[in-house]
């Protein structure tokens, strides 16, 4: 053992690992698995056995899984300690594909949150990518879709009544920068 000159400390990577299956056990392949904590993220997608796997540092992450043409749950939040994990997850096939944008004065909207509150369950979420894209995918239902985003006003309310299966594009929303005022004396 060399005890000369500075030593570096690293922080051991574990093991996210697990495998994503429908409800009738059956692999889903390419499935996207995202990591979030305090502004890290990694991603990786699922082999053609369903399998996936992650290095994440220690601390409490938030991990969901997507699949176009299937729903599941809209993210769990997994504390990574001291050892490996594995979690797998389930997505059921045939959901609604809602996709569109998100503009404000014509210009995306990037980072903007959509809310799906349906009649009756849990709400679902999506965010923008950096040229103001969502998608989404939502189980048989109604339901009320609302974006946001800091510095803008909450669009108004879309309702919509899905099927199965169903795919609609050019859902976009229009935001409103809120207007600010600055009064007083100099």
């Amino acid at each position: 053992l060399n005890t000369d000159g500075p030593f570096v400390l690293t922080k051991r990577p574990f093991k996210l690992s697990g495998s994503v299956l429908t409800p009738g056990s059956e692999p889903i392949w390419n499935a996207e698995v995202i990591s979030e904590k305090e502004g890290q993220r990694e991603r990786t997608f699922t082999n053609s056995s369903g399998l996936y796997t992650l290095s994440l540092s220690s601390g409490l992450w938030k991990v969901s899984v997507y699949k176009d043409g299937y729903t599941g749950s809209p993210g769990e939040y997994i504390e990574i300690f001291d050892s490996d994990i594995n979690r797998d997850f389930e997505l059921t096939p045939r959901a609604n594909i809602l996709m569109g944008r998100v503009k404000s004065g014509g210009q995306p909207v990037e980072n903007s949150s959509l809310t799906a509150t349906p009649g009756s369950g849990v709400p679902l979420t999506a965010s923008t990518n950096e040229i103001g894209e969502y998608r989404i995918s939502l189980p048989k239902g109604d339901y009320k879709m609302t974006v946001g985003k800091e510095g803008y006003a909450t669009s108004t309310e879309r309702l919509f009544l899905l099927n199965q299966g169903e795919t609609f594009m050019g859902v976009d929303f229009e935001l409103q920068p809120l207007e600010v005022y600055i009064e007083g004396v100099t």
